[in-house]
This record gives C-alpha cells, structure tokens and sequence, in this order.
C-alpha cells in the first residue's frame, strides 16, 4: 500500500478571451467613470442652485421696490387730491374733478396690498429655497436695493466659448462615454474565442507502508521531494454564442447613445447660452429705454400739472399721467431685476458664480473619511 501527498499550483492566462485589462478593470473602470460623473454633477447642480437663490433674492428686491413705487404714486396721488380740496372749499374746483384722483388713490392702495403680499410669498418662497427658519412673525425678508445698471458689452463668443469649456454637464456627459467604452471594450474581447494556457506543478511525495499515512508521505515529500510539470492548451468556440453578441450589440449601442447626448448636450448649452446673452443685452437694452420712458412721463405729469393749475386740462388727464409714471417706474425696476439675474445666470452657465460669490465646494471623500472617523 503506498500513500502519496501532492502540492500544485496552477495558473491560467487566457490568450483570447477574458484577456487583458479591458476585461480586467471593466467593471473597476466602468465604476470610476460613474462616479466622476456623479462628483462633476454636483458641482453643476451647486451653480443652478445658486443661480436660483440669486434669482429669488433679486426678485423679493423688486417686489419691494414695486411696493415703493405704488407708495410714491399714492402720496403724490393724496398730495394732489388734497390740493383739490382745497380748491373745492374755495369753489374754484368743481367735486367732479375729486373723483379721478380719489378713483386712484383707491386703485393705489389696492396695489400697495397685492404689492405686500407678493412680498410676503417672495419671502416665504426664499426662506424656503435657502433653508431659513419660518418664524410665526416678521416672515418678510428686507433684501438690498436693487443696483444701479450700467450695461456692459457681453462677447457672445467668448461667454459660449467659455461655457462650453466650463460645463460640467458636458464633462459629465463624457464621463459617461467613458463608462459605456469602457464596458464595450470589455465586450469586445469577449467576442473571441476562448484560448487558455494553463500550467501546473509542484512537488509530491510517496511513502509504501502496510497502511494510509499521510504524514509520513509529507516527510517524503519535505526529505526527497518528486516534481511533476503540465501544460494545458483550451481552445473552445461554442456554437451561435447568442449572449456574448447579445451583450456586444448592446454595450456598443450604449456607446453609441452616450456620445450621441454628449454633442446634444453640447449643442444645448451653446444653444442656451447664447439665448441667455440675447436676453441679458434685450433687458439692458430694456432698461434704457424704460428709465427714458420714466423721464418723459415725469416731465409730462409736470406739463399737465401747469396746464390744470391754467384751466387747460382736466382731472383725468392728470390721473392718466400718474399712471403712466408709476407703469414706467415699474417697469424700470422689473427690468432691471431681469437684468441682474440674466447676468446670474450667464455666470453660472460660465462657472464663474461659485467663486464670485465665495462658494465652495465641499470635498466629499474627505467629510465621508471624517464621518466614518478614518481622518
């Protein structure tokens, strides 16, 4: 009776097949590339986000202005009402011409409430947008006074040129490609034929005892070991092999898709972008002109005035006037609110409005490694 303890070691390389690293790291690479995209994505959701916090504060700021606006007109509006009063008593005026302005101071004052209560929701909608607490009272938020506007030239080349290369969804969208190749690549090699090397050996010991004894065969093996060597060439290619083109066709078709929304996405930010400069110069262009109409329907509220005081005009022409200057004032804020969150909005499309405001993003390997208390 003999008693035999073999060792071996075995490698196999596939030569066709599974070979290589594309088929090695697909899935390592496949992963790597999801998650880059996943980081870019978020700094792209970051400079949306803060466009829309800008947006919503400039927004509050005109609801407030146009609650001053409305508060002008109804001053003036009691000014002049006033003054006809007076002339009422004297019987200079006649009570018809009362009844335009007190027609408008009420027209005002229902302005003033529907103005108050924008602000109200303004407030509420931004406290909410930015995660503010919603106190029982005082819900209003004061923000700054809208700016002046100085428009400025904007280079539409330049502005596309640099948000193209600044846009994180086309960064994205390319880690994307790189994911669908790099499990197309993998695919690919699985296509071929399997061919696989495989080599074998190690030593072995034999003992010949009247009974089973592997120890004493391992100490044969220690003392005066033997070696045994092979070598194994597979070559298999099934027939049809269904699955494995299956998953080709359909991987490459994931390739396929990936890019073609990668020059989508490229045409729509340029597309985007350039319809935000197109906005930005109309709402400036809009600025100027409203703050010239405002002008105009100044100096032509003081004609009316002189020619009233003269017997040369009437009550409701005046009212018509002051309507018209409280629309052109309106109007010069609105406009210029549109202004301020198209130039917002070009800023993030350029990634410049993170830094311009001091916003930064957080690493999130380093707070996850810090949660977990690794660092």
């Amino acid at each position: 009776m003999t008693t035999s303890v073999n060792l071996s070691l075995q490698l196999v390389q596939p030569l066709l097949q599974n070979a290589g690293a594309d088929v090695e790291r697909a899935t390592i690479r496949q992963t790597q590339h999801q998650l880059n995209a996943a980081t870019i994505r978020r700094t792209a959701v970051a400079r949306t986000y803060a466009a829309q916090v800008i947006a919503a504060y400039w927004t509050l700021a005109l609801a407030w202005r146009q609650l001053d606006v409305h508060k002008l007109t109804a001053e003036a509006t009691k000014k002049q009402l006033a003054a006809i009063q007076r002339g009422m008593k004297s019987g200079a005026i006649a009570r018809s011409d009362a009844l335009p302005f007190e027609q408008s101071l009420a027209a005002s004052e229902i302005d003033i409430a529907s103005s108050e209560r924008d602000i109200i929701d303004q407030s509420i909608a931004l406290r909410t947008l930015v995660g503010l607490e919603m106190p029982s009272d005082h819900v209003a938020i004061r923000p700054d006074e809208l700016p002046k506007v100085v428009p400025r030239q904007l280079d539409l080349q330049g502005i596309v040129r640099r948000s193209v290369a600044a846009s994180d969804d086309l960064r994205a969208a390319l880690e994307d490609v790189r994911a669908a190749e790099a499990q197309w690549a993998a695919s690919t090699r699985n296509l071929r034929p399997r061919l696989d090397l495989t080599l074998n050996g190690g030593p072995s010991g034999t003992a010949a005892l009247p009974k089973f004894d592997p120890g004493a065969a391992t100490s044969a093996m220690i003392r005066t070991p033997g070696y045994s060597a092979g070598a194994t060439l597979t070559f298999e290619l099934p027939f049809a092999r269904n699955a494995v083109k299956g998953a080709y066709q359909n991987d490459r078709a994931s390739v396929a898709r990936t890019r073609f929304n990668l020059a989508a996405d490229r045409r729509q930010i340029i597309s985007d972008t350039t319809q935000l400069v197109y906005d930005a110069r109309t709402d400036a262009r809009i600025v100027e002109l409203a703050q010239e109409e405002a002008r105009i329907a100044q100096a032509n509220l003081e004609a009316e005035q002189n020619k009233f005081e003269n017997g040369h005009s009437t009550a409701n022409e005046i009212v018509r006037r002051y309507i018209d200057l409280e629309a052109a004032r309106v109007q010069v804020e609105s406009a210029t609110a549109d202004y301020i969150v198209s130039l917002a909005k070009i800023e993030a499309a350029t990634g410049e409005i993170l830094p311009h405001y001091g916003i930064r993003m957080l690493d999130l390997e380093a707070v996850t490694e810090s949660a977990l208390g690794n660092k």
